[in-house]
């Protein structure tokens, strides 16, 4: 009965009014019933400890961010293989646990039951490829997909549709909702839709490219209107604080509006660069193209990109360019 005492403590008010339970009856059987309640709480508040130690591990990865959980963002499904990272919306449970066990080995997956669960882990994780059941219990798929191809956090991301109803229609209407490709579940291969994921992540590899930002700055080809309006803001932030030498990755996700885990996981996956690598190099390629003009000192460049010394300007922007500012504006008087 000692070994009960720090659960009695922890939550008193039961013991309490059993125990005056038994004081009144004064019998065995109201004794026998206060301690199996006693042991029952005991065993319910020993659950509850777990769980709670779980939640903190959470809570202590979200609270004192790292670079490796910038890198690998804490998932509640499982981690494999490969480091994508997949979010999957399926309502039923036997076919997501199905599902997850096809894509486990391949990638890292975060499975969710409901819509709304689906749209508010896209919006705050930004996965790689999103694999959405259309017959959604609290939310249409259809709309799902249209809601997030239109929201500027998770346009860039490939929506792979799984539909139940099969054809040709249904497959052209979740294509113009904004999936990029859609499968039957009836005939559902995993060998196939491996391939399919697989696929969708090198399309969008491919488009990564075109964002990389250089002495353009500018991507090349058909670019989609979300992205292109994502990196119009980008820049414009940056542009706005370039000569501002404390300007951080927390001031520009607030002037985004978007959390510092938002920003980077959209940045990475778009850019593939971490926020304060990729204000670095904006600065370094302004200052580049200002002191190819050769009209302005190297002195008013550095300190217009936001740089106070000298010798730190000139090593960054050698290691950027591979020639000093000093030789760059000589060679292009």
């Amino acid at each position: 009965m000692f070994l009960l005492l720090p659960s009695v403590l922890q939550n008193p008010w039961p013991f309490v009014w059993l125990l005056l339970i038994v004081l009144l009856l004064g019998n065995g059987v109201a004794f026998y019933l206060f301690y199996q309640r006693i042991l029952s709480l005991k065993r319910q508040l020993s659950q509850l400890g777990q769980t709670n130690q779980l939640s903190a591990a959470q809570q202590q990865q979200v609270a004192n961010p790292t670079e490796e959980v910038f890198d690998k963002p804490f998932l509640a499904g499982m981690q494999h293989g490969e480091n994508n990272y997949i979010l999957l919306i399926e309502s039923d449970a036997e076919r997501m646990g199905e599902l997850v066990n096809q894509l486990g080995d391949h990638f890292r997956v975060d499975a969710v039951q409901t819509a709304r669960q689906g749209i508010s882990t896209a919006l705050e994780t930004i996965p790689d490829v999103i694999i959405i059941n259309l017959a959604l219990p609290d939310i249409n798929g259809l709309e799902v997909c249209e809601m997030l191809k239109t929201n500027g956090l998770t346009a860039h991301i490939p929506i792979l549709a799984l539909s139940s109803a099969g054809g040709f229609d249904d497959t052209l209407l979740a294509l113009q909702k904004g999936a990029d490709t859609c499968m039957d579940i009836s005939s559902l291969r995993a060998e196939e839709l491996i391939a399919k994921v697989r696929k969708l992540m090198q399309s969008r590899e491919l488009l990564r490219h075109k964002f990389r930002p250089g002495l353009a700055r500018k991507p090349t080809g058909k670019v989609a209107s979300y992205d292109q309006i994502f990196l119009d803001r980008l820049h414009q932030v940056i542009e706005k604080h370039l000569n501002d030498e404390g300007f951080s990755t927390i001031q520009l996700s607030e002037e985004m509006g978007m959390s510092r885990t938002q920003l980077h996981r959209k940045m990475t996956e778009l850019l593939e660069q971490p926020a304060g690598e990729y204000i670095k190099n904006f600065r370094l390629d302004h200052a580049y193209f200002m002191l190819q003009n050769g009209q302005e000192k190297v002195q008013d460049v550095m300190e217009r990109v936001g740089y106070t010394k000298m010798s730190y300007f000139t090593e960054q922007f050698k290691k950027k360019h591979g020639i000093t500012p000093n030789r760059l504006r000589q060679i292009s008087n």
